[in-house]
């Protein structure tokens, strides 16, 4: 066995070696901290995920509350892809804020809204 006096000191690749392994470990542990911060504050909106089958010449509504400069997304899609479909948003006081027609898929955002439950009201305009 080697004296305390004869042992070598770590070498200076030793030393890199551990200190990269420690910025590593952090790098990691910092990015899940910030990737659970983001995805909690996403998930904390209301999030509408719904399958519905909507007859020819049928509408279906649906509401969502938003804050004041709020804003959501909206993501539609019809089957088959060549069905016309009409949506109309309106805001709390009843205005209509938007009324798109498609076929296929839509997606659109509303932002900078004002406070208060918004309806929207879509429509399957096929035969």
């Amino acid at each position: 066995m080697k004296s305390a006096e004869t042992r070598r000191p770590l070498e200076r690749g030793h030393i890199i070696l551990i200190a990269g392994t420690a910025l590593f470990i952090a790098g990691i542990v910092i990015t899940a901290v910030f990737v659970t911060s983001f995805a909690s504050s996403f998930f904390q909106e209301s999030t509408i995920v719904t399958k519905a089958t909507i007859a020819p010449k049928v509408s279906t509504s649906s509401a969502i509350e938003l804050e004041e400069g709020g804003n959501f997304a909206l993501v539609l899609a019809s089957e088959p892809s060549e069905v016309p479909m009409n949506i109309q948003i309106k805001d709390p006081e009843g205005n209509v804020v938007s009324d798109l027609k498609f076929s296929g898929e839509l997606i659109t955002t509303l932002g900078g809204v004002e406070s208060g439950k918004y309806s929207f009201v879509i429509t399957n305009l096929g035969t």
